[in-house]
């Protein structure tokens, strides 16, 4: 009898086991394929140049990888210096050099030239057109409001050609959804207005520096 149990033990050990093996075997060519798809997505939407599309596609695909739920850093090391390159390289190639993420590095000044980390941030945000700086006295009195927002949501992004050297791939979080959570009287969790505040204004300040340093890291800043 015991021996009949270990046995079934020891079974029942190698079935979960080879299924583990199978997972992980399976995973990565899942990953692959879903990359495939994605850069194919992405650059039928540049040829055509259906920027907004592109751009979306471009988003959801980094902005998966790298931002964690619950407020924890940018994890910019998930987004491998492959894929920044194979996405730089696209954006670069069908917008004739004006976008792209290295294109977006090159507009920014070396941090130690700055008066301060947000100083840097923001300066580089403005170059990037996508932080709109407001005297204090012409801000909305009211907290999280669309006046109140000194960096652009995704409804006041130019997605096209028009726009400013470097304002594409834009990261940000859609606009509907930093309105929704914005509005207290609305939303569904007591924390939803500084999740709002979050990703439509801190993320900036950790993510545009994250990009700074894995642009070089992966060598795509001309120094």
């Amino acid at each position: 009898m015991v021996v009949c149990v270990v046995k079934k033990l020891q079974s029942l050990i190698l079935a979960i086991a080879a299924f583990s093996f199978g997972r992980c075997l399976f995973a990565e060519p899942l990953l692959a394929k879903q990359a495939d798809t994605f850069y194919s997505d992405l650059e039928s939407a540049l040829m055509s140049q259906d920027w907004e599309t592109a751009n979306d596609l471009t988003r959801v695909w980094v902005g998966s990888a790298i931002f964690p739920p619950n407020y924890d850093p940018v994890q910019i090391e998930a987004l491998t210096c492959e894929t920044l390159q194979i996405i730089d390289g696209m954006w670069q190639q069908y917008s004739g050099g004006q976008f792209g993420f290295s294109v977006q590095g090159a507009l920014a000044s070396p941090p130690s030239q700055a008066a301060t980390h947000i100083a840097w941030v923001e300066q580089w945000g403005d170059h990037l057109g996508w932080y709109q700086f407001t005297p204090l006295e012409k801000r909305s009195a009211q907290w999280q409001t669309r006046e109140s927002f000194a960096w652009k949501l995704s409804d006041e992004i130019n997605y096209s050609t028009t726009a400013s050297q470097g304002h594409l791939p834009w990261v940000g979080e859609d606009a509907a959804r930093i309105i929704a959570l914005s509005e207290a009287d609305k939303a569904p969790c007591g924390s939803c207005s500084y999740e709002a505040f979050y990703m439509q204004s801190v993320r900036y300040y950790e993510y545009l520096p994250a990009l700074f340093h894995r642009l070089q890291t992966c060598q795509l800043l001309n120094e």
